[in-house]
């Protein structure tokens, strides 16, 4: 992050999930709650770091049946 800011210039994407929101779907607590913090980390990191050129976004995927 230091040439980043050195260049004020930089990107940074985040892979958080609409988990982060709420879901009503069982079990999935502590996923929920690891993808909650990756979206407030990324509004922090986006607040502190935006003044030196750097933009954070989070891409937020939502549900995706499989066969797991």
């Amino acid at each position: 992050m230091a040439g980043m800011r050195a260049g004020r210039y930089g990107r940074i994407v985040n892979v958080a999930s609409i988990a982060a929101i709420g879901t009503a779907l069982p079990g999935n607590a502590f996923y929920a709650a690891t993808k909650a913090e990756a979206a407030i980390l990324t509004r922090r990191f986006a607040m502190e770091l935006g003044g030196d050129g750097i933009t954070v976004n989070a891409v937020a995927p939502g549900f995706v049946r499989t066969d797991m």
